[in-house]
């Protein structure tokens, strides 16, 4: 099985705004490699598995737009989150607050106000 990791660091922030996001819109930036992904069958590949890491601010609408597709077209693509805890959380536990340390803009960016 071949294992590809696709690290985006930065690319929820525009290359206006100093980032590495070639489109104004985060969202429809990552919209659009989703959709090349299954327009390129990279999601049926046999023997292949991509995986994304991706922004926090990302993984959502990655998330989203991948689960409009069938299930054969996405079946070797994960969508994973850069910025995660070594330890997770679980019920009755006091698990503190995990918080990261985004720049302001790359929270920002992808439509919070």
């Amino acid at each position: 099985m071949n294992l590809i990791f696709v690290n985006l660091k930065r690319f929820e922030v525009s290359r206006k705004l100093g980032g590495l996001c070639p489109l104004e819109s985060p969202t429809d930036w990552i919209d659009a490699v989703i959709d090349r992904t299954i327009a390129l069958r990279l999601g049926s590949l046999p023997d292949t598995h991509l995986a994304y890491l991706l922004p926090e601010g990302l993984v959502a609408t990655a998330a989203q737009r991948l689960a409009r597709y069938d299930a054969a077209q996405t079946a070797h693509v994960s969508i994973g989150c850069q910025g995660v805890h070594w330890e997770d959380i679980a019920p009755g536990k006091n698990f503190g607050a995990f918080t990261s340390s985004q720049p302001a803009t790359a929270v920002r960016s992808p439509g919070l106000r």
